[in-house]
């Protein structure tokens, strides 16, 4: 799958396992370099492994999905399509997104 990155210093930061474990933690910086390496692995976002708490997510972050990377810290990604494959019943077709963006790692629970 392509992989894009919402900012430069987002890109920097993910690839970076010093920088990763410098901001979050060292469980943080390994789950973050396994779901990079899922991800770019997998040839749509219906491959990816089910374990990863992967997960879409709902209300005003809708149409987003997360990655669990410990606690209650999620690396943040849309679909990079337009338009944004869908299902009969308005659903995101996890089997034709073949790009996406990752847009942030955050704890939005709060």
């Amino acid at each position: 799958m392509d992989i894009k990155f919402n900012k430069p210093r987002l890109k920097a930061l993910l690839e970076s396992k010093e920088l990763m474990k410098q901001r979050y933690s060292v469980q943080a910086a390994k789950q973050a370099r396994r779901r990079i390496t899922a991800l770019r692995a997998a040839s749509n976002l219906h491959e990816l492994p089910r374990q990863g708490s992967l997960h879409p997510l709902h209300g005003d972050r809708k149409g987003q999905f997360a990655f669990s990377l410990g606690g209650k810290l999620r690396l943040i990604f849309v679909p990079d399509q337009d338009p944004v494959p869908r299902l009969a019943d308005g659903g995101i077709d996890r089997r034709m997104v073949t790009r996406v963006t990752i847009l942030e790692i955050t704890d939005y629970h709060d």
